[in-house]
Formats: structure tokens, sequence, C-alpha cells
């Protein structure tokens, strides 16, 4: 690890160098081309290098790959070769295509050495590609759990991104990587459905089921009893393969019959929570947008045992209504669950729902708490040993607007009263 005095000696050195490389980029910028100089870089000796640079070489020519020499020294991953060019008039925030950095090079030439050097030369994490992606999201796409590893613990910010794209740990492939991000402040729930998967075991299989099964358990229902044990065919068979409920109509064929959306497990807005023993659980969530015919908020609760194997449990809307874009905190054997978006005609303005589930029975039950911060969603949650879950972002509604929560709340366990 660097010391504050080497970052800084560093930055002048790069600034200096800076200057440097205004004057070298006069020179005419070549595409497509490999010159001398490259091809040492990537068959050669070092001695070769060092004597093509005396040859005061085009440090702007790029290969078909719009790489400069100093671009596919790193990619070619030789820190000998490098460390020359780093002393020759190069630009140390050069971009290849796509404006690859410097750092995206290392990690695309699976090279931890190179990365390792770059970074204790002092190299910005957090520069951007052509796409406004970091070096970090760059490994998250790779899968390079060293690598995110690397950068993590250099200072890069996972939640750096670009503006309206998806959180970084969405685009984790792995439960390797899922979890690097999650210690580094992402929130689990808004993991990929392959990652879930993954963290279920449940097999992806298509459809196992006949036409009359799939008529027969086409359509959400409410449990009867808290909780309800809903063993339905059609239903497993969704929680397996995780499609759209248009996929299912159009493998049955049912194109034309929109009256009621088709149960389906392909949702947003849904939370999940891992249990000490083993066991996942997935509460809720919604599939589509209120426009689309098979739009449904749901109320069941999906228990894993973490090896493929699950049960399917439904509650009456009384008990526990449809619920969205909440939380789920785990609190010994429970799970608060705490505020969500819901139906339009279901929202009670300056409340906050708050439910909670015992993981020993499934039961669900109301929590009545006092001097809540309103109907909140989105938001993120955390249980403290002081005995209080700590509430923050997300947004709260009323009958006229929806605001960006600004706040951040505590609910005392033991009062049931937030502040």
């Amino acid at each position: 690890m660097m010391s504050s005095k080497d970052n800084a000696i560093t930055q002048i050195h790069l600034n200096t160098r800076k200057d440097e490389v205004a004057i070298a980029s006069l020179a005419p910028q070549v595409i497509g081309v490999e010159t001398a100089l490259m091809r040492s870089i990537t068959m050669g000796t070092v001695a070769e290098v060092q004597k093509e640079l005396l040859a005061q070489p085009n440090l702007s020519a790029r290969d078909q790959y719009e790489r400069t020499p100093w671009l596919l020294s790193i990619y070619t991953g030789d820190i000998e070769k490098a460390e020359i060019l780093w002393m020759a008039a190069i630009d140390p925030t050069d971009r290849g295509q796509h404006g690859k950095t410097a750092l995206m090079l290392a990690i695309e030439s699976n090279n931890r050495a190179m990365l390792t050097w770059l970074l204790a030369k002092g190299f910005d994490v957090a520069e951007v590609n052509d796409s406004g992606e970091t070096a970090l999201m760059f490994a998250i796409m790779q899968d390079a759990v060293d690598f995110v590893a690397m950068l993590l613990q250099a200072g890069a910010d996972p939640k750096q991104r670009p503006e309206d794209a998806r959180s970084s740990v969405f685009w984790a492939k792995s439960i390797a990587v899922t979890r690097l991000l999650v210690a580094a402040g992402e929130d689990f729930n808004g993991i990929s459905r392959s990652v879930r998967q993954l963290l279920t075991k449940v097999k992806a299989t298509t459809y196992q089921i006949s036409p009359e099964q799939y008529r027969s358990g086409k359509q959400r229902r409410f449990g009867f009893t808290n909780p309800e044990l809903m063993s339905v065919d059609f239903w497993r068979s969704m929680v397996c393969n995780r499609v759209s409920a248009w996929s299912a109509r159009m493998e049955f064929n049912e194109s034309e019959n929109f009256d009621n959306p088709i149960w389906c497990f392909y949702r947003i807005g849904q939370s999940l929570t891992e249990l000490p023993d083993g066991r996942i659980i997935e509460i809720g969530g919604e599939h589509e947008d209120s426009y689309d015919p098979d739009f449904c908020i749901y109320n069941d609760v999906v228990v894993h045992d973490g090896q493929g194997n699950f049960q399917i449990f439904g509650y009456p809307q009384a008990v526990f209504p449809p619920t969205d874009f909440h939380t789920a905190t785990l609190v010994g054997d429970y799970i608060y669950i705490i505020g969500r978006l819901g139906y339009y005609q279901g929202r009670t303005y300056h409340q906050t729902p708050v439910y909670r589930l015992d993981c020993r029975s499934y039961q669900i039950e109301p929590v009545i708490t006092t001097n809540s911060p309103g109907w909140i969603y989105g938001h993120r949650a955390e249980y403290l040993e002081s005995g209080v879950i700590v509430v923050a972002g997300g947004s709260i509604e009323d009958a006229k607007e929806s605001k960006e929560n600004l706040i951040e709340y505590q609910l005392n366990l033991e009062t049931l009263t937030w502040k």
C-alpha cells in the first residue's frame, strides 16, 4: 500500500508527464498499423524496446484495437517493458477501443501482476470508459473475482456507475463476486435471477407440466390460512425456470386471453434473505408494470433449503397484502418486512406497513408502530445490535407525490417506536 507521500509524488509525476505528452501528442496519429515499436513490445526483448524508443517513434500510433504502444505493453503484461514506456513521454490516461483504460486492459488480459503494478503507480480506479463504466464494473462483467477484490481494496466505489444503470451487484455472475460487492455496501436484494438460482441451487428446468396443469394453476390466488402451503404444479415450474408470464402464455398458446395475469416468479422488488441454517427466503415482489396485462404484485413466501428444494406459502390478503420494494431484515427467528409500494388503492399514506415473519412456522403478523416515516419503499434496512432497525434511502409517497427519502429512521424493536 502506498503512503500519502508516495501518492503525492506519483501525482506530481503524472502531472509532469501530461505536460510532456501535450508536446508528444502533436505527432500525427496513425490507426490500424503495427509499428516496429509495437512488434518489439509483443514479440521482442526489453533491449529491442529500448532501441526502438531511441529512434523516437510515434507514440500516438494505434493498432487495429486502437492501442498505443503504452496500452499494448499493458495488455501484453510485461511489466519491465511497461516500465520503460512509463518513463517515456507516454500518456498514462490514454484509452483504447471504446475508451478502455489501462486498468481495464490489465483485467482483460487476466494479468494480476500488471493490475497490481498499475494500482501501485496510482492509476485512478474511478476513471471510466466511453460507456461510463469503471474498471470495477469491467471486472464484475468479466467475473474476475481477484480483480474485483483488488479494486475494492484500492478504493473503487461499487456505487459509481452510469446514470440510470442497474446496481453493480446486479451484473455479478457468481456468488463470490456478489458477496464481495455486498460486503462493500451493495444491496443483496439487487442480485440477478441467475445468481438467485445459484444461491438456491434450484435447477433451471423447462416446463414439465401438462396444459391441464397450466390451466388449473395459471392464476394467482391468496391463501386461506396463515400460512397455506401452495402445492401448485405450474407455480413450482415457474419458480424453477423464472421466466416471464408472456413466455408461459406462448408455451401454452394463450396469447389472446388477458382477463387475469399469469402467475410468475420473474419479479422485481422481491426480497431475499439468507438464514444461518442455509435456508433462503424470497418474499413478494411484482411482475411487469401496471400497464401490462400480466402486472401483478404478490404476497407469497418461497422458502428454499439451499439444496434445490423449496416450498411456496400463500397468505390471506387481509393478513399479508401484496408487497413489493420492501425490505426484509432478519432479527433472530424473525424477518421484519418493512414498507412497500403496493397497489395504489391499498396505500395508507403517513403510515409505514411493518410485518413480522416467523422463520419457524412461516406465520406472518402485523407489527403496529408509532411515529412512522410514512409510506416508504425502495429503501434499505439494517439491524443494529442495539435492538433497532435502521431504514434509509428510497422514496416516501403521499397522496400528492413521491419524494426521495433523505432522512435516516430507526425502529426500536422493544418500544416499536420510530425516530
